[in-house]
């Protein structure tokens, strides 16, 4: 098949790949979506993005944090557990630290969260932003563990 100009000038542009959230209730078609490695990388994504910059996680919240028509970012390389405090049970994660593996990390320290939401594979940084809890009167959202 032989390929046309306008085929051509397709095949090169760039690919727009669409974003929806779990339920499909919120969704986007970015002009670029982005995972940096490095705080350089990412440093040079935010100040070469056109438009607005909005950071991506694991899709789960049905609030209007993601969508754009600008740049998604995530920040899945920024993930782990970054120093611990055995003192004041204190610990420091990466922004991108899928929930599942805070327990985990926490454990080989000698620490735990004291309580979990329900679902476990959101990042860190949409469980607080999203204000996600776990129950129990006596507890607060991940936010309110922020120190």
């Amino acid at each position: 098949m032989a390929c046309t100009p306008a085929l051509a000038e397709l095949a090169r542009a760039p690919r727009l790949i669409p974003w929806r959230n779990w339920s499909g209730g919120q969704s986007c078609l970015p002009q670029a979506r982005l995972a940096p490695q490095s705080l350089d990388e990412l440093v040079q994504v935010i100040r070469q993005a056109e438009g607005k910059v909005r950071p991506v996680g694991s899709a789960h919240s049905f609030s209007a944090l993601v969508p754009t028509d600008g740049t998604l970012v995530s920040l899945a390389y920024f993930n782990g557990l970054l120093g611990h405090d055995p003192a004041t049970l204190q610990a420091e994660f990466a922004a991108g630290t899928p929930m599942s593996l805070m327990g985990p990390a926490l454990q080989a320290v000698g620490q735990a969260l004291p309580n979990m939401a329900d679902i476990d594979y959101q990042t860190l940084a949409g469980a607080i932003a999203t204000s996600t809890h776990g129950t129990g009167v006596g507890f607060g959202s991940y936010s309110s563990l922020v120190t």
